[in-house]
């Protein structure tokens, strides 16, 4: 939700943002350290900081909302925490690893991630039913989405999470796909975020 995208971006943008602002990229470019080592550090610590914030608050959310249905209850619905739980974890490692791509190339990572992922993220995948989509992060967490709940019976169309084309033909992409997609495409960003760190003049 936009709770969650709002707190990548400003841990994304300060984590890397502060190095410039405290001028220690300097420093940190005069050691032996590689720029994808220092953006990868970042990187993780980005991951690891929004997964943690993001999964208390949802378990904390659901045992609270299911707190008078007793242990039975609570563990009759675990399967819908486990898929909130992996999907908090999928979208903290692609949106951090674009996020910080922006921070480690601009000086307005914050304004610039927020618009992509607005424009972009937020604006194609409903507007856009066609393969266009599939070059967003949200279509394949859409997919894997859309599996998980499929999985657990509740019977939602695909058109739900806008992955039907113009024709009603299914454009979903297969869970593992979807996630070797995302990972390649973090791994991606991180290379050309630690490019631009290389390169540019501080």
């Amino acid at each position: 939700g936009l709770f969650g995208i709002m707190l990548i971006i400003m841990i994304s943008s300060e984590l890397i943002g502060e190095e410039y602002t405290a001028k220690t990229m300097n420093i940190l470019r005069t050691t032996p350290i590689t720029s994808f080592e220092i953006l990868a550090y970042r990187y993780i610590s980005a991951v690891i900081t929004t997964i943690s914030i993001l999964g208390i608050y949802t378990i904390f959310f659901y045992l609270l909302v299911m707190q008078f249905s007793g242990i039975h209850g609570i563990l009759s619905e675990l399967e819908v925490l486990v898929l909130v739980l992996k999907l908090i974890i999928l979208q903290s490692i692609a949106f951090v690893g674009i996020f910080c791509l922006f921070a480690a190339i601009t000086k307005r990572a914050f304004i610039i991630s927020f618009a992509y992922w607005l424009l972009w993220e937020n604006a194609v995948p409903p507007l856009s039913p066609n393969i266009v989509q599939k070059f967003t992060i949200t279509h394949y967490l859409n997919s894997v989405e859309f599996d998980g709940v499929n999985e657990l019976g509740w019977g939602i169309s695909e058109s739900t999470y806008y992955l039907l084309n113009s024709s009603e033909d299914s454009i979903a992409t297969e869970p593992l796909i979807s996630i070797i997609i995302l990972t390649f495409v973090t791994f991606l960003a991180l290379l050309l975020g630690a490019r631009g760190i290389s390169r540019k003049e501080f």
